[in-house]
C-alpha cells in the first residue's frame, strides 16, 4: 500500500499565478464597488421602470425619495396603493437591485395626503378670509356702512 505524504510541494510559478489572479479579482471588485443610492440614480432608474408597460400604470404618478444608502420611499396619495403594489413589489425591487447593484435595496410606501382647505360658505367667513389677505378691507367696510358683508 502506498504511503501518503506528510507535506505538499507547490510549484512557485503556479503559486504566483494564483496570487496575481486573486489580487486582480480583488482590485476589480474594489473598482466596481457599489455606489450608495442617490436621488439622481433612483430617479433615473425610476424613469426607466416607467418605460415598462407592466409597471407604468401603477407607478406613473408616484414619486420616490431616498431615505438611506439602501432604502427609498414610494410616495403615494392613498393607502390603497400599498395593496396594489404587493403583486409587483418584488419584481420591481429585483429590477432596481440589478440596475443599482445594491443587493439589499428595500422600499416602503409613504402615504402623503394634501391638506384640504376649509371651504368658506357664509358671507362673514368670506369677508374674514379676504380681510386676512388685505387688512384695508376693514377700512372700506367702515366707509361703506350700508353694505352688510
Amino acid at each position: 500500500m502506498p504511503r501518503l505524504m506528510d507535506s505538499v510541494s507547490v510549484n512557485p510559478v503556479i503559486s504566483q499565478n494564483v496570487a496575481s489572479r486573486v489580487n486582480a479579482m480583488a482590485q476589480q471588485q474594489s473598482a466596481t464597488a457599489v455606489q450608495p443610492l442617490s436621488q439622481e440614480r433612483l430617479d433615473k432608474y425610476w424613469d426607466k421602470l416607467l418605460e415598462n408597460e407592466l409597471y407604468a400604470p401603477l407607478l406613473r404618478d408616484k414619486k420616490v425619495e431616498v431615505t438611506s444608502d439602501t432604502t427609498f420611499d414610494i410616495i403615494a396619495n392613498n393607502s390603497y396603493f400599498e395593496t396594489e403594489l404587493k403583486e409587483y413589489k418584488m419584481p420591481i425591487l429585483e429590477q432596481l437591485r440589478t440596475w443599482t447593484g445594491i443587493r439589499d435595496l428595500f422600499c416602503s410606501v409613504s402615504v402623503r395626503t394634501e391638506a384640504h382647505e376649509e371651504k368658506i360658505y357664509r358671507p362673514t367667513d368670506k369677508f374674514n378670509a379676504m380681510a386676512e389677505e388685505n387688512p384695508a378691507i376693514h377700512e372700506l367696510r367702515k366707509l361703506l356702512t350700508e353694505i352688510d358683508y
